[in-house]
């Protein structure tokens, strides 16, 4: 899999990357964002939560890909 996450925060906030109901990476954002998370990924199932803290404008992007 490959999550390509790009934009600006006006705030705080995170991403989380669950695995079978845990947190598995975690990315905190703020102001300019631009980062790439990568790797196998063996679950039937994925779940990213966007977890803002005082976040009060701005534009995410989340793009992501699956390959076998």
């Amino acid at each position: 899999m490959s999550i390509n996450c790009s934009g600006k925060l006006e705030g705080e906030a995170q991403l989380v990357l669950m695995l079978n109901g845990a947190p598995y990476k975690t990315e905190y954002m703020k102001g300019n964002v631009n980062f790439k998370w990568g790797g196998d990924w063996y679950s039937d199932s994925m779940e990213l939560r966007y977890q803002p803290s005082n976040v009060t404008s701005g534009q995410l992007v989340i793009d992501y890909t699956f390959t076998d």
